[in-house]
């Protein structure tokens, strides 16, 4: 495969823990393009929906979840799919909820199975559908063939997969692994893979091209279990419930083993699936007999597993206390800039008409940034932040809870515990969920609309 719109990161500069050998890791060359889209997306759900207090999505002090997982994403798409992707994210933490998931999710299936059949999305059930209709009606002008298709992926899986299975109580890991294998969303990503990166694998094909994907979608899903694992826990304790829906908790059921014991099976299992989808990559590329495109979608997968690894390393959504770097801050306080998309050298303007000229810091990895960033925390620069300095706690500012903004408002209080950047369990406290934990009262929203 031709790479065009990445640049591959120095390895020195990044941690996988030993879970993606082989793989390097590429980002995107315009990572402010998914930046954008992501906060507008947020703002659109603030101004639909209802308000997200601390929520956390696909933004990183360093690494985009886009930007890295499709980082040959054509440009001029990697707008729409940062903004699709950052839905995804808010539509996993309303499904976390029982009294919420099912009636997202269905509005979810209809919105797309009607842009699919009819080029757009009417009759909103709830305010995200007007969300949806934007996804819809700017993928439909970009390429209405791939747009369709992707649609019709994205509501098979809101249809089969999306949370609908978040109460049940799994009991072994093969039972877990069967229902993890849909819900880990195998067509809402196959969906962004090939809509992002303009490729149409032939119909004939689609049932090969998952077979040989199916080791690669395994560990999309055990890594963001591993990784995911304390947001989803605390989330549980937060609703009252006495177990987690994530493979973690299945395997210390089962076996009657410690978190830590678990988390081991679990990076083990992490990674045979690389050494297993490197070879059936190298494998497929050797054939004759199979497309282009389905090479092209299998190969894009790989640097999928490395970019999915390397934020879940790093980001605020599973991290209690990594923030965002200096210009993600800007723009959440005084408004989200603009694209000139018929610039080719992609000038960024204020809604207020103030240009901001594109310059290029290489920051290990030279891939552009805005020049009003105020610190070296673009993406591909160096180490995490914090929002007030040393002590993520001073002047109570940020959140200190992982809890799912949807769950609940108010949860027993911290009481001064300062977990690391690994998320270690706080010491004991009133709710019991196969061991202790203290969680944070949820603080008041915070108007972080922009103008």
């Amino acid at each position: 495969m031709e790479y065009k719109f990445s640049t591959v990161v120095d390895p020195a500069t990044y941690e996988t823990e030993g879970l993606c050998e082989g793989i390097p890791l590429r980002c995107h060359h315009n990572p402010e393009f998914e930046e954008i889209e992501t906060l507008r997306c947020q703002e659109d759900w603030r101004e639909y929906v209802g308000p997200l207090g601390f929520y956390k999505g696909g933004l990183g002090p360093r690494w985009n979840f886009m930007a890295i997982t499709v980082p040959e994403c054509l440009p001029e798409r990697l707008g729409v799919l940062g903004y699709a992707n950052e839905l995804a994210f808010l539509h996993d933490d309303v499904t976390d909820v029982a009294s919420l998931g099912e009636l997202h999710n269905n509005d979810l299936m209809i919105a797309f199975e009607q842009g699919a059949k009819t080029g757009k999305i009417e009759n909103a059930a709830s305010g995200k559908r007007a969300i949806q209709s934007k996804i819809a009606l700017e993928m439909l002008a970009l390429n209405k063939e791939q747009a369709i298709t992707t649609m019709k992926a994205w509501a098979k899986f809101a249809e089969l997969g999306s949370g609908r299975q978040h109460q049940t109580h799994f009991k072994t890991e093969a039972e877990y692994i069967a229902y993890r294998m849909v819900d880990i969303g195998t067509m809402f990503w196959y969906g962004m893979v090939t809509f992002g990166m303009g490729i149409s694998i032939p119909e004939e094909e689609l049932d090969l091209c998952h077979e040989l994907a199916n080791t690669a979608y395994l560990n999309l899903g055990l890594t963001n279990d591993l990784y995911s694992w304390q947001k989803e826990y605390e989330t549980a304790v937060a609703m009252g419930q006495d177990y987690v829906v994530n493979v973690i908790s299945v395997l210390m059921e089962e076996h009657s083993i410690s978190e830590e014991e678990a988390k081991a099976i679990c990076r083990e299992k992490i990674k045979v699936t690389i050494v297993d989808f490197r070879k059936i990559v190298k494998d497929t590329n050797e054939r004759i007999d199979v497309s282009v495109e389905l090479k092209m979608y299998l190969e894009a997968l790989l640097y999928s597993l490395s970019g999915n690894l390397v934020w879940s390393l790093e980001c605020p959504r599973y991290h209690r206390w990594a923030s965002y770097n200096e210009r993600q801050l800007d723009w959440m306080k005084n408004g989200i800039p603009r694209i000139d998309k018929n610039s080719t050298n992609v000038a960024v303007t204020h809604e207020n008409g103030s240009l901001e000229p594109k310059t290029t810091k290489t920051n290990g990895i030279g891939n552009g940034v805005v020049s009003s960033l105020t610190s070296e925390l673009a993406n591909g620069s160096s180490g995490l932040q914090t929002l007030n300095g040393d002590d993520p706690s001073s002047n109570g500012m940020i959140d200190t809870s992982l809890v799912n903004v949807f769950a609940t408002k108010k949860i027993n209080g911290l009481n001064g515990v300062k977990p690391n950047d690994k998320n270690t369990t706080p010491p004991s406290a009133d709710v019991e969920l196969h061991r202790n934990v203290v969680l944070q009262q949820d603080m008041e929203d915070l108007d972080t609309k922009v103008s």
